[in-house]
């Protein structure tokens, strides 16, 4: 071996060492050189492959095959002890331990390095701060989980509000089509039909496009007779009656224009050209969370009387026949009967139930709807995939003191069930923040113009049941292999493990 100062540093430099197959004795002979070429102070220590020798306020670690210096920075404060130990800037020790290749030395403790397999080897310090960190990427998971469970459920929202006593009769064709105004009497003649009402969506425009909402042209006479959900002061429904230009709106609605009754509301028709002024007078509430409050209704005779003077053969056309039944059991044999009735005429019919018409729209979305779906999973995952790797490396790091229990005489099962335990553990808490904080942060959501969006964004029971079974899927499946791995292992091997 030969050894030399450097003229221009204090740091000693090596040439390799020639002739030698043991470590161990190479590693003696680069000991010997650097006591002659350092300071007394600076004694050199050996530690398996490596030699460590404290130089001008640094731990510089040599190879001991090549010599090659590998500088362990930020150590101005810290002290250190000839076994390799040491106590970091706040006092926390730790130990360098059985490592072949020093990467970076972080302040804190923390040490990053390669063991002789190629594995991370990390200072308990910095194994602590990493399984502080996971719970909180589960918690992200977990909190965008629920998020996009409630967006898909916002979107069933209207079926999933509509009544089994309820039926919608359309053009058969398309409900671009029409069908007579009279189509009314015949329908509510049929045995089981109890009430017959009519709708016919206008589709305007409020100050700008962005600015859309659903808007209805109905028969005012009974129309919020068939629809009990919708709750709203009686003298106000009056009022409602009696002004041709009247309208009522949800309360969601009106929350986020700022409207309120009384104020004027200015429409541009697309399908029924012209600026149509409509008044409110009354807003109504939902009879509870699930009930839709974002519509915007108006009398069908206000429209109809305007197309009477300017476009005659327009008039007298209904978009939709609404149908309360006396026995919802029977709702299909009147959907039937009703569908007969007009058979062969110049509008043939569709009836089917409110749900059914209600899912008909969100058919044409389906695609988005899966894609969110499978989105939602893809995260969960992913987290588990994260989760395992955690999971796997602090197993690893344990090996010494799992099979130091089965040494002392703790079965392999209870071995398997510390590691399922701390796997668990933190798949639930994670869990647990992630569902507090989907509350919140949805109702920010449904509060803000993008919510809008959506008639109903509301966090459900079965959201919630989804977002406790995924963690403990995650839980299960991060702690399998390791779990497995920490069992089986011999107690000398275990034992032999450094890291």
């Amino acid at each position: 071996v030969h050894a030399r100062r450097n003229r221009r540093s204090s740091k000693p430099r090596f040439s390799s060492c020639f002739g030698l197959s043991d470590n161990a004795n190479s590693a003696r002979f680069l000991v010997t050189a650097l006591e002659r070429a350092t300071p007394a102070k600076a004694s050199p220590w050996l530690i398996d492959d490596l030699v460590v020798v404290a130089v001008a306020g640094k731990l510089i670690a040599y190879d001991a095959m090549t010599g090659s210096p590998w500088t362990l920075t930020a150590v101005s404060s810290l002290t250190i002890e000839g076994t390799g130990k040491g106590l970091d800037r706040a006092g926390v020790p730790f130990t360098i331990t059985s490592f072949h290749r020093v990467m970076n030395f972080k302040k804190g403790g923390w040490i990053h390095q390669e063991s002789r397999e190629g594995g991370p080897l990390r200072t308990q310090a910095l194994a602590a701060h990493e399984r502080l960190h996971h719970p909180f990427g589960l918690v992200i998971a977990i909190l965008a989980f629920g998020l996009l469970q409630t967006v898909v459920d916002a979107w069933f929202a209207g079926a999933n509000a509509s009544s089994a006593a309820r039926m919608v009769t359309r053009n058969a064709i398309s409900l671009v089509f029409p069908m007579p105004a009279y189509y009314r009497d015949r329908i509510k003649a049929i045995p089981g039909v109890k009430a017959v009402a009519h709708s016919q969506w206008f589709g305007g425009i409020y100050i700008e496009p962005k600015n859309f909402f659903p808007q209805f042209a109905v028969d005012s006479d009974n129309f919020f007779e068939m629809y009990p959900e919708f709750l709203m002061k009686p003298e106000e429904l009056v009022a409602f009656k009696r002004d041709r230009q009247g309208a009522i709106v949800g309360r969601k609605l009106a929350d986020q224009f700022g409207w309120k009754v009384g104020d004027v509301v200015p429409i541009r028709g697309t399908i029924f050209p012209g600026n149509w002024q409509f008044t409110i007078r009354a807003i109504f509430e939902g009879k509870d969370e699930t009930t839709i409050t974002r519509q915007f209704y108006f009398q069908w005779n206000y429209i109809n009387e305007y197309l009477l003077k300017r476009f005659p053969r327009r008039a007298d056309q209904i978009g939709i026949f609404n149908i309360e039944v006396t026995d919802p059991g029977r709702i299909a044999d009147i959907a039937r009967t009703i569908d007969a009735e007009f058979k062969n005429s110049l509008a043939e019919t569709l009836t089917e139930t409110e749900k059914s018409f209600q899912l008909g729209f969100i058919a044409q979305s389906e695609a988005i709807v899966v894609a969110i779906r499978v989105v939602s999973f893809v995260v969960i995952f992913i987290i588990m995939a994260v989760v395992a790797n955690t999971m796997a490396m602090t197993a690893r790091e344990r090996l010494a003191e799992y099979a130091t229990l089965k040494a002392l005489g703790f079965s392999p099962g209870f071995v398997a069930a510390l590691v399922f335990g701390e796997a668990m553990a933190l798949a639930l808490i994670g869990a647990g923040l992630g569902i507090l904080l989907t509350f919140p942060v949805a109702q920010g959501f449904a509060a803000s113009p993008a919510g809008a969006v959506f008639a109903v964004f509301k966090v459900s029971a079965n959201t919630v049941l989804l977002q406790i079974a995924c963690a403990v899927v995650v839980g299960v499946v991060a702690a399998l292999v390791p779990g497995w791995r920490s069992a089986n292992i011999r107690i000398v091997d275990g034992l032999r493990h450094a890291g």
